[in-house]
């Protein structure tokens, strides 16, 4: 393997700026800052490209004459200590060529280039033991090998950490790959080649080794259809084909080298479809419900589930997804992440032949019985189109054994059974068809500890029998239908975790008023040509009822009505977003809750100003805090009184505020700030650039008021991310200089109706750490191929398109001008658009 790696690595060299400038330049300053006997890591998933980047920098320009050698050590397995200190001298002793001074015309001594020689730079190529690398590194410290750096690449982070620097080498971004898979096919991918090409490169997970080797693979194949078999069968390669087993041995390899406990959770990732992407809370609470994490070294068992994420996050097995990183406190926290293409083919692989996960799709052919003491179901769309296999799996979900079941896709009357004794997470996250009364016999699931029904718009209420569900740690019922809470539910002692709320306030801050969604969602169906298979009675009733429901509550659906008693969850952690507009008693009941670390209210009104102060001081573990207003009056004069928890990082303000109320200049712990509707001036927008941690802002519609906002000199010194949406009546956006310093992602988003509405951004040239600008909806690329098979006449489209091209016109202008802008700043950025 280790010939086969290095083999690879030579093959890597000439395409090692593909993607890498960035990861080059890095190193090599990690290599010129670094002390003298100071360890340089590059840890990174197998076949990220960690050997030959290494190679690419040990052979720049910069380093070029800085180590008197430079001796390159492959790691074997097993190890062996004696045999490696042997290697080790031998490569820097037999044939040394010493460094011969040479006169100068002045007659005094100089050595080659002005870097004169500080020791040898030693390299170690794969290191897998933390064990061995404590040994390792104890040995080379010794006066006899004169060593000046040692350079180790890893996929191992416990050896990472042992490291006083470290380089963490990414999966290429997407861009990059295609160009490297591009270079190295050798065919002219025409159109019929290119969307092909895109996905093979997605399967390959960013992985430049595996690219490679997949574009030579492709090389002698020249039709369509095989490239298509490739892409759709990349799994089954790496195991079956001789120049690929190499590769899928190294990453098996990284399995193998999880811990028991990692090797679990890992293995569960599979319950999930492939390029899925995933909420990390979704997954972690999870684990907990299933028993994967648990207490141990005074640590909390979220605290424990969150370490293990991490854990997998630093090995490149699960990636983070754009824009949805923020940091919080002294960790970064990711909201959304998917699984490693490749390394989810190896967790389906490894959990189904320990018999751990059943995954129904089309693929499933073999028989069910056979399989059917698999712990854990997952039920895709894919599975079973005609229902001709419903009763083998009527068979599956109705065997007591099951521990959980995932259901994605149109969900069944049928998929919930009482003879599922031992159920312990039941996750219909969005699912279609769900209904009320397939919820009927829920309250027999005795052992249910984790219930989602998020999503699911066809729920309006809950089942009095949740009550009888006495281990439930977590009810998601945000972005259903409900708006009550049944008074049941104050039995559940043991419930941790409960959101509600019928527009789902997610963690990117996504928010979708009703009155928009149901014009926009009859439009769409009526574009269709199946329009009455669509639109069927079942779907009518449903959404004559959400209307009717908007209207009675006075379209405030954020939250949902607590019943009395709801103080009595003494276990709550979570609890959102609850709808306080009909009462006192609820903020009452909220002020019991002093376990609370994330709270989210809606609904405050003018009399609820003095209890709302109260509610929030005696809730002092809060992290989080989301309070929200309708109305002209918003929130003005209810944040006044306010108290805040010393230990609070996020806080979400929906509502006019009037002004800024004080004691948010004197969060200090705070890293996240989420506005909307506020309304502030430029003076309330700039007295948030002294928040001395401040590293989200999120500016949302109507948050800021008046023509021009001025990022201030000075000012943001802490901000990573920014957000800038809806700010209507805006004209422009100006940063001076020395404002956000370390900005790195700025996020726009661009729902504009008119041309009028568009927004210029300015001095962007002035933001010297920004990487990636994010324009989500530019509408600038749309035409008439969106409404082929339409009843539209042609001339109603061309009507259309005509009343349109002014503001294409103007956004292509927009993008240009962001681009002519991103030009001059010194960082490598990238410009993403999302519709």
């Amino acid at each position: 393997m280790q010939d086969s790696r290095e083999s690879m690595s030579v093959a890597l060299e000439e395409n090692r700026l593909v993607g890498r400038d960035s990861d080059e330049s890095e190193l090599i300053e990690l290599v010129l800052s670094a002390k003298t006997k100071e360890c340089i890591s590059v840890c990174g998933l197998g076949g990220v490209g960690k050997t030959a980047l290494v190679k690419s920098i040990c052979q720049s320009q910069r380093l070029r004459g800085m180590f008197e050698m430079v001796a390159w050590i492959p790691m074997q397995e097993p190890f062996n200590f004696h045999e490696f200190t042997r290697t080790v001298e031998h490569k820097l002793t037999p044939n040394k060529k010493k460094i011969l001074p040479t006169k100068r015309t002045d007659g005094k001594d100089t050595n080659l280039p002005d870097k004169s020689p500080k020791g040898n730079l030693i390299v170690l190529d794969d290191v897998s033991s933390k064990k061995d690398w404590a040994r390792i590194k104890s040995a080379l410290l010794e006066d006899r090998f004169n060593m000046s750096r040692v350079i180790i690449t890893t996929r191992e982070p416990s050896v990472d950490k042992l490291c006083e620097r470290s380089h963490n080498l990414k999966p290429l971004r997407d861009g990059d790959a295609l160009q490297l898979f591009r270079k190295k096919v050798n065919i002219d991918l025409h159109d019929k080649f290119s969307g092909v090409a895109i996905d093979i490169v997605k399967e390959c997970g960013g992985l430049p080794q595996l690219i490679i080797i997949v574009a030579g693979l492709l090389q002698e194949k020249y039709s369509v259809m095989e490239w298509k078999k490739t892409r759709d069968h990349l799994t089954a390669e790496l195991q079956n084909n001789p120049k690929l087993k190499d590769y899928d041995k190294t990453l098996t390899s990284g399995y193998k080298n999880l811990s028991s406990s990692l090797k679990s959770c890992f293995l569960y990732l599979s319950v999930f479809p492939h390029d899925s992407i995933i909420r990390r809370r979704r997954l972690v609470r999870r684990w907990t419900a299933e028993g994967y994490s648990s207490e141990k070294h005074g640590k909390s068992v979220e605290e424990v589930a969150d370490k293990q994420f991490q854990d997998l996050m630093s090995r490149n097995m699960v990636l983070p997804c754009g824009t949805t990183i923020s940091k919080i406190g002294n960790s970064w926290e990711t909201y959304e992440f998917e699984f490693q293409s490749l390394m989810h083919g190896v967790s389906r692989r490894k959990s189904a032949k320990e018999n751990l996960i059943l995954v129904l799709d089309e693929n499933e052919h073999s028989s069910l019985q056979a399989k059917s003491r698999a712990r854990h179901l997952t039920v895709l769309e894919s599975w079973d189109r005609k229902g001709k296999k419903r009763d083998a799996l009527e068979s599956i979900v109705h065997l007591p054994h099951l521990r959980s079941l995932t259901v994605f896709g149109k969900f069944k009357s049928f998929f919930i059974s009482r003879k599922m004794r031992l159920l312990r997470v039941l996750d219909l996250e969005d699912a279609n068809g769900l209904r009320d009364r397939d919820l009927s016999s829920i309250g027999k699931l005795y052992h249910l500890r984790y219930l989602s029904l998020r999503g699911s718009v066809g729920i309006f209420h809950l089942p009095d029998s949740i009550g009888y569900l006495s281990n439930l740690e977590t009810l998601d019922i945000k972005g259903t239908m409900v708006t009550k809470l049944p008074s049941t539910i104050v039995k559940l002692q043991k419930l941790k975790y409960l959101r509600a709320g019928i527009i789902a306030y997610g963690e990117d801050d996504s928010y979708e008023l009703v009155h928009d969604f149901l014009p926009a969602y009859l439009r769409d169906c009526f574009r269709t040509e199946h329009v009455y298979e669509e639109m069927d009675m079942k779907m009518v009733v449903t959404l004559i009822r959400l209307m009717v429901t908007v209207l009675l509550r006075g379209f405030d659906v954020c939250g949902v009505k607590a019943p009395r008693g709801i103080g009595k969850l003494k276990a709550l952690n979570t609890l959102g977003v609850i709808n306080v507009a009909r009462g006192k008693n609820v903020l009452k009941e909220i002020k019991k809750l002093t376990q609370l670390r994330k709270l989210g209210i809606t609904g405050i009104k003018k009399d609820h100003c003095e209890e709302l102060g109260s509610t929030i001081y005696s809730c002092s573990h809060l992290q989080t805090l989301s309070l929200r207003a309708e109305g002209n009056n918003g929130l003005v004069g209810c944040l006044d009184d306010i108290s805040p928890p010393e230990d609070l990082q996020s806080l979400k303000l929906y509502g006019n505020l009037g002004e800024l109320p004080e004691w948010i200049g004197k969060l200090q712990r705070l890293t996240k700030l989420t506005l909307r509707s506020t309304l502030l001036e430029q003076d309330g927008v700039q007295d948030l650039g002294k928040l001395p941690t401040l590293t989200s802002l999120h500016l949302l519609g109507n948050s800021f008021k008046g023509e021009e906002l001025n990022f201030q000199r000075n000012k943001f010194a802490s901000l990573l991310v920014l957000e800038i949406d809806g700010l209507s009546g805006t004209k422009a956006v100006e940063f001076e200089e020395e404002t956000m310093a370390r900005l790195k992602l700025l996020k726009v988003n661009c729902w504009w109706n008119t041309v009028t509405d568009c927004c210029s951004f300015t001095g962007i040239l002035h933001l010297p750490n920004l990487m990636e600008v994010l324009l989500i909806g530019l509408d600038c690329g749309e035409s008439a191929e969106g409404f082929q098979g339409s009843d539209l006449e042609a001339e109603d489209v061309r009507e259309w398109l005509a009343e349109r091209k002014p503001l294409w016109d103007e956004n292509r202008a927009f993008k240009e001008d962001l681009l002519n802008q991103l030009e001059g700043n010194q960082k490598r950025h990238i410009l993403k658009m999302e519709y």
